[in-house]
């Protein structure tokens, strides 16, 4: 994707009212995901997936991104207009690390560099 960060940004207070986010986090996964998909689709609902970069693929030593077959997945959902975002790159327990360990998992590996 080519858009600046802050213009994929979705922030609470831009949303009307009462609105409610359905958001699917730890994907993609390879049954449930087209699931989901199926019953949004069906009702005409948008969602919102939050993608752990391991699912996608590995970062090898020489910094190369080595895509799996799930990566496949969420380029489908990106086609096909969903929002798909990062939910770190191991969903390592954050609360228990500090900074660079944190940053590594946050930004370091954005799922966008699997894409």
């Amino acid at each position: 994707m080519s858009m600046k960060d802050s213009d994929r940004e979705i922030f609470g207070r831009d949303l009307p009212a009462k609105t409610v986010v359905l958001t699917f986090d730890d994907g993609p996964h390879k049954a449930y995901t087209d699931e989901v998909v199926a019953i949004l689709k069906r009702y005409d609902v948008p969602g919102v997936f939050f993608e752990v970069g391991r699912n996608l693929g590995k970062v090898e030593a020489d910094g190369k991104v080595s895509l799996g077959p799930m990566a496949k997945i969420s380029r489908q959902l990106m086609e096909d207009g969903y929002a798909v975002g990062n939910h770190s790159l191991t969903h390592a327990q954050l609360s228990r690390t500090t900074g660079a360990v944190s940053y590594t998992h946050l930004r370091a590996h954005e799922t966008d560099s699997y894409l």
